[in-house]
């Protein structure tokens, strides 16, 4: 929609979009000659919003100052991967170094990039459990963190000046959340 002469712009959309058949890299039994295998499966649900406030504050003749506001927001969710998966869940992507290892994974019911990783231990108070040199001791398996790598919301500022065919802009983009 555009109000005043073009001066005044909203953009909105909603969306709820549901895509099978993700495209996933599974690890294959190694007899098979393979390390990986790359597969379409699984079932992700997609909600959110998308909001652009476009404002033109300044025109003249020869100069134009343009600025922009944009928002969004996306939920998803994994509706559905193979039973053949164990647990329901499949590493997606993983980061090792040392004795530290994160995994993302797809999990059934959750959003899509969940981080797993190896967990300080603790008390049934809470407190940390620590080695003699007071590092603490990490679970022996991996643990959901209960954080993902999707953003809270997405939103940013831009902005423009014309001054006859000469133009200069800039933008500012904001993440909130996510790892």
């Amino acid at each position: 929609l555009q109000f005043f002469n073009g001066r005044l712009g909203i953009d909105a959309a909603y969306y709820n979009r549901t895509t099978k058949d993700q495209i996933f890299t599974l690890p294959v039994d190694p007899s098979t000659g393979y390390s990986f295998m790359v597969t379409n499966f699984g079932k992700v649900r997609n909600t959110g919003v998308e909001l652009v406030l476009n404002t033109v504050p300044i025109q003249t003749k020869n100069f134009r100052w343009e600025l922009d506001f944009n928002f969004s927001k996306n939920n998803n969710k994994v509706l559905s991967l193979p039973e053949s998966l164990e647990g329901g869940k499949v590493a997606i992507y993983s980061f090792s170094a040392g004795n530290d290892a994160i995994y993302m994974y797809a999990e059934e019911g959750k959003a899509m990039g969940q981080f797993y990783t190896y967990l300080p231990q603790r008390t049934e108070e809470g407190n940390l459990i620590v080695d003699a040199n007071g590092m603490p001791i990490l679970s022996t398996e991996v643990k959901d963190t209960g954080k993902s790598m999707n953003n809270d919301w997405t939103g940013g500022v831009s902005t423009a000046f014309t001054y006859k065919d000469f133009t200069l802009s800039a933008t500012l983009d904001v993440r909130k959340g996510g790892y």
